[in-house]
Formats: structure tokens, C-alpha cells, sequence
């Protein structure tokens, strides 16, 4: 009796996961059609999910024929439970360390408390699923799945209790915004997807817009990639239920990031994965096309850089569902990969009033090529599985996945054909190379010109996970030697730890240094200023953390007027800004006293604040040097020292 009722709570019909993802991008298309015409508000974002829940209804009940059941082989077996059971008691009990080691201070790594045991019973969590996955498939496969995917990608939620990164911060001071006043002005065409999103949200839930921030893309990534990746290879790729149960648990060999917090890029990177799994779907059935193709425009209103892309290879795959050029459409595709992204940014240097490609020459291809994809790290002397930790990261899986790529270059056993994919690939390699060369950027300092050339060199695995992730799942299920398929489940396990680590930042012999993220002492500094400055006109010389903090906590709107900048931000956040050479040169180099009173008598100030962290490699210097230059020791939060400068009366 209890069995019979499990089995009918559980028949989910599997077009739920495609129109569960097509009204979701239906939602964000239609929140930002509103963003960009009346703003976002409780009557626009209820009239987008009622239009999205529609739309997304009517296509079921016209494309449906039958409501297929997933295909799901029956519940788990008596050791299967256990396995999962077990797994999912590690997953929480690692977790558990996680949460302990929340605190109000600033980390650079989730890492800095944890030790080999840790990762050593990750790799353990990770064997027991895969031994649960071998037979076969279940829901309980695939709750334990989502369990050990909270546990790879939730860290960060939970290890970084104020905020994780310097973009993210930027972007809920936007969201703040867009939920006060329903949309930016002066608009731009950038990042409205995730702007429109988290502000319909907000609207419709009134939960604070930080937290939807915070939680979009791991939650998403948790909850809905293990399942969508596994419909995509057992109904796509066409691989039996438990071969693609394995290849799921493979996937966090690769150090995916992206999917560990919210900026407009890494939601993305969440719709290139679903977009990737569920595309050979779309070759049997008219609902997967339409929810591909969903999938492109929410990618593009987005993040264009991922999301034309995805665009182009979603009306390649559309196009030859009608006409069966397989061939030319791929070699159209190649061609129009490099030429629109290249061409987006040349015209975005046309709107600032430069030539459409930056000066360059011949021998700048190669030299900039070689920057792109070289190791980022010095490897003198180190331990050697250091070496092996970062050549696997950044050389072994891009190789690999290259390999395997040119292997299925045709077809792959199951007949899907490749060709579009691997199409892409090859066109976004060739916009990696032409890119930094042709094209600079503007008002983008030198240091990050490489930013987005990197995130499509690294973006190319996206569309190689497929390849990987089939071969793997037929490796394992075709292996009947039980000793080789335990090596297997081990080296598997272990990559999966190493994976582990490199998702998220860390400090070792190899990298000695990374960014420190947002602790409790960045809000309670930004206040203290604020209550110092009792309405006074002021500026503040702080680094670009602690600035996007306080851009967060105070709004966009609080500029300060000027007759010679018009209106300037108070904190110097990007480098196109009036403060930042002041800030440059104050925090990197030396105060002088001249700067600033040459602050005071220029912008007609009342007060120039200095903060700077404790962890600041030159922080007793600048001390000393506003000693010297009569500044005052203001009494701050632990963790950030405040100085104060007065004008001298007049």
C-alpha cells in the first residue's frame, strides 16, 4: 500500500521540466519587455506571471500529444538506499562544518579552516552515489543528486554570510533600484533580464532583494540542473537512466564557479547549461523548441556576450528542423559567431566615438593569444600536485573536452549530430583569438581588457559538457570488470574534490593571493561615515569593495553636485570616475596633503573621509601619513580604520 502510493506521488510528467524552464524564461522576457516600457511594479510583474503561466500552458496543450512519464526504472533497492542515505548524511554533516564557520569578518576562502578530511569525505559522498547510480535510476538517485549539489555549490550562500565578490554587490545596489523606482534611468541595454527578474520578484513576494540576488543562481543550479541534465541525456542523448545518473555526478570534476553567485553572466552560464542538455531534445518534440528557443532570448536580455550565442545556435538548430542542411548551416554558424560578437563590440566603441576596431598588427594576434591561454599562476617551486592541481584546471579538461569534441565531430552513436555544436565552439575559439587584438574596449582600464575574452575561453567548455558527460556515463555503465569500475568511482571521487576546491577562491603555494570579500565592518563603516558627516557635503577615498558596499547601502541617487563634473559619486567605484586617480593614488602610492586640499577647494567639500581595511598592505603607512598631513583618527568598526580631514574654516 505505501509503495503503491509512493509510486503515484512520484509519476511527474517530464514536460513539467520543459515548461517548468520555458514559462520561467517567458517570465523574464515578458518582466523585461515591462522593465523597459512602464518599470517593474506589483501590477506589471502579476501581468508578466499570469502571461508567462498562460502562454506556457496553451504551447503544452498545443504541442503535447501524450504526458510521458520520466523515465524513472523503479524505486531503489535495499543497498541503493543505503548508498544515497549515507551520502546524503555526509553531504549534511559537511555542510554542517560549513555553517560553523560563519563569521561577521571578511574571508578571502571558505577554505581557510578546512582540512584534507573534509574533501576526503566529500570524495566518499561522491563514491556512494555513484556505486547508488550504477544499476539503477530512481527519484531517490535524483534527490540524493541535488543533496550533493546544495553541498557543491551552496558554500558560498553559507560561508560568506554579507556577500560574495565585488560584482554581485554592484549589481544589488541596481536591483535596490529597479525595485524603488521599476526600472534605471538613463537605461541601458545591459543586464535587464536579471535586473527585471529579481525586482519582479521582490514585488511579488516582498522579499528583500539581496536575498533573491544571493540565492537566483546557486538555488537554481541546485534544484534544477541534476534533473534537467539527466532528462536531457537520457531523452536527448538517448542513454539508458542510470548512465545518465552517473554522467550527472561527474559533472562537478569541472570547477564551475558560475554557478556558486548571482551576477547577469553566471545566470547565463545557468541557461547556456539548460540550454546545451535540453537542446537534442528539441529534435523530437515542438515543446523542447520552443523552450530552447526561450532560453536564447532570456540568455540575450541577460548577458549578450553569452546570450547571442545561444541565440544564433538555437536558430541554426531551429532552422534545420525544416531544411536538412546540416552542413551549411554549421559553417553559417561558424562565420557568424566571430562576426556578431565582434561586431557588438565595435559598435559599442562607434557609440563612444571611436573607430570601430582599435589599432592593432600583425604580430599582436599572437602575443595576445598567448596571453589568453596561458597558466596565470608561477609554478616556481612548488610541490608537484600543486602543479598537477592548476595544469588540470586550466590545460588537462580544456584538452580533454577538445578531444572528445573532434571524436563526435560527425555523430554519436545515439545519431544526434554534433556538427552545430562543435560549430560554435570552433567560432568562439576563433573570437578568442580576434578579439583582444581588434577590439579595446572603452572606458575599461588595461588590467581588465582581457575580462570578457576570458569568460568566453572559459564559456566554450559550456557547450562541450554533452560530449563529456556521455562518454563518461557509457564509460561506467559499459565496464563490467568490477576492479576497473571501482578505479573509476575512486579517481572519480577524487576529481570531484579537486573540483571542489578550485570552485571557489583559495590561498596556497600557488595562488598567495586573492580578493577579500564583504564583511559586516563594510556596512557599519559606510554608516559611520554617514553619521559623521551629519549631511555635509563629502568624499571618501576607500577601496573598491568597501566603495560598491556603500553604492549598495546609500542608492544610486545620492551624487554629489558639482559646477565643473556635474554630479560625482562620493566613493570612487569605477575608474571612468572623477575620485579614482585620487584613490589610486592615496591607497597605492602616498597621501600628499596637496591632494587633499585640492580636494576641498575644487568640489567645495566640508569633509574627506579615508578608509582603509586592516588587512591593506600599506595601512599603517597611510596612517602615518595622514598624521603627518593633520588628518583625524576617526573611532570605526574593527576591521576598517576611518580618517577624517576637515576644511579649515574660511
Amino acid at each position: 500500500m505505501v509503495v503503491s502510493t509512493i509510486k503515484k506521488i512520484f509519476h511527474i510528467k517530464e514536460h513539467w521540466i520543459l515548461s517548468s524552464v520555458l514559462c520561467w524564461c517567458t517570465f523574464t522576457i515578458l518582466a523585461s519587455v515591462f522593465y523597459i516600457t512602464i518599470g517593474i511594479s506589483l501590477i506589471s510583474s502579476v501581468a508578466a506571471l499570469a502571461l508567462a503561466i498562460y502562454s506556457t500552458q496553451s504551447l503544452v496543450k498545443k504541442t503535447m500529444q501524450c504526458s510521458q512519464r520520466l523515465p524513472i526504472e523503479r524505486l531503489p533497492t535495499t543497498r541503493q538506499r543505503i548508498a544515497i542515505l549515507s551520502a546524503i548524511l555526509v553531504d549534511v554533516f559537511l555542510l554542517s562544518i560549513v555553517w560553523s564557520l560563519r563569521t561577521d569578518w571578511a574571508l578571502q576562502t571558505p577554505w581557510v579552516a578546512v582540512t584534507i578530511p573534509f574533501f576526503l569525505a566529500l570524495g566518499i559522498s561522491t563514491a556512494l552515489l555513484l556505486f547508488a547510480a550504477q544499476q539503477k535510476s530512481s527519484y531517490l538517485t535524483l534527490v540524493g543528486m541535488t543533496a550533493h549539489w546544495a553541498l557543491l555549490y551552496g558554500v558560498a550562500l553559507i560561508a560568506f554570510r554579507y556577500g560574495y565578490g565585488y560584482d554581485p554587490i554592484i549589481h544589488q545596489a541596481a536591483e535596490r533600484t529597479v525595485a524603488e523606482h521599476g526600472s534605471i534611468q538613463p537605461f541601458q541595454p545591459f543586464y535587464i533580464g536579471q535586473y527585471s527578474i529579481v525586482g519582479a520578484l521582490h514585488a511579488l513576494t516582498r522579499i528583500p532583494t539581496d536575498f533573491i540576488d544571493r540565492m537566483l543562481v546557486p538555488v537554481f543550479a541546485i534544484t534544477t540542473l541534476p534533473t534537467i541534465i539527466w532528462y536531457g541525456l537520457v531523452r536527448g542523448y538517448k542513454i539508458p537512466s542510470h548512465a545518465a545518473a552517473l554522467a550527472v555526478l561527474a559533472l562537478p570534476i569541472i570547477p564551475l564557479s558560475d554557478l556558486t553567485y548571482t551576477v547577469p553572466y553566471t545566470l547565463t552560464v545557468l541557461y547556456a547549461i539548460w540550454f546545451v542538455f535540453l537542446l537534442p531534445v528539441s529534435i523530437d518534440s515542438p515543446l523542447a523548441r520552443w523552450t530552447i528557443a526561450m532560453i536564447a532570448i532570456a540568455a540575450v536580455v541577460t548577458h549578450p556576450l553569452l546570450g547571442v550565442p545561444l541565440l544564433l545556435l538555437s536558430l541554426c538548430v531551429l532552422i534545420s528542423a525544416r531544411i536538412k542542411q546540416q552542413k551549411l548551416l554549421s559553417l553559417l554558424l561558424f562565420f557568424a559567431i566571430p562576426t556578431t560578437l565582434i561586431g557588438m563590440f565595435g559598435i559599442f566603441r562607434l557609440l563612444h566615438e571611436q573607430s570601430f576596431f582599435a589599432p592593432w598588427s600583425i604580430s599582436d594576434f599572437w602575443t595576445n593569444a598567448i596571453v589568453v591561454f596561458s597558466m596565470p599562476y608561477p609554478f616556481s617551486e612548488v610541490a608537484w600536485y600543486w602543479k598537477f592541481l592548476y595544469q588540470y584546471e586550466h590545460y588537462g579538461l580544456l584538452i580533454g573536452l577538445i578531444i572528445m569534441g573532434v571524436i563526435a565531430l560527425m555523430k554519436t552513436k545515439n545519431g544526434h549530430d554534433q556538427r552545430p555544436l562543435l560549430a560554435l565552439v570552433a567560432g568562439m575559439l576563433v573570437t578568442v583569438v580576434l578579439l583582444p587584438t581588434l577590439i579595446a574596449i572603452p572606458g575599461v582600464v588595461e588590467y581588465e581588457q582581457y575580462e570578457f575574452v576570458l569568460r568566453l575561453r572559459d564559456s566554450i567548455v559550456l557547450f562541450l559538457l554533452p560530449i563529456l558527460l556521455v562518454n563518461i556515463g557509457m564509460l561506467l555503465q559499459k565496464t563490467r570488470s568490477m576492479l576497473v569500475r571501482w578505479a573509476i568511482i575512486g579517481a572519480m571521487g577524487i576529481l570531484t574534490s579537486i573540483g571542489f576546491y578550485l570552485t571557489y577562491p583559495q590561498i596556497n603555494p600557488v595562488v598567495q593571493a586573492s580578493g577579500w570579500n564583504m564583511g559586516r565592518h563594510d556596512i557599519d563603516a559606510v554608516q559611520a561615515i554617514e553619521d559623521d558627516a551629519r549631511g555635509n557635503r563629502f568624499v571618501v577615498i576607500a577601496d573598491q569593495l568597501l566603495s560598491a558596499v556603500a553604492l549598495r547601502e546609500r542608492g544610486f541617487d545620492q551624487t554629489l553636485p558639482t559646477p565643473q563634473q556635474g554630479g560625482i559619486y562620493p566613493y570612487a567605484i569605477s575608474p571612468s570616475e572623477f575620485l579614482f586617480p585620487y584613490r589610486e593614488e592615496i591607497l597605492y602610492s602616498q597621501l600628499r596633503p596637496d591632494v587633499v586640499t585640492g580636494l576641498f577647494e575644487y568640489l567645495d567639500l566640508e569633509y574627506v573621509y579615508v578608509a582603509v581595511h586592516e588587512y591593506w598592505y600599506r595601512v599603517d603607512a597611510i596612517e602615518q601619513e595622514i598624521i603627518d598631513a593633520s588628518g583625524e583618527i576617526m573611532v570605526g568598526p574593527a576591521g576598517v580604520r576611518l580618517y577624517r580631514f576637515q576644511r579649515a574654516p574660511r
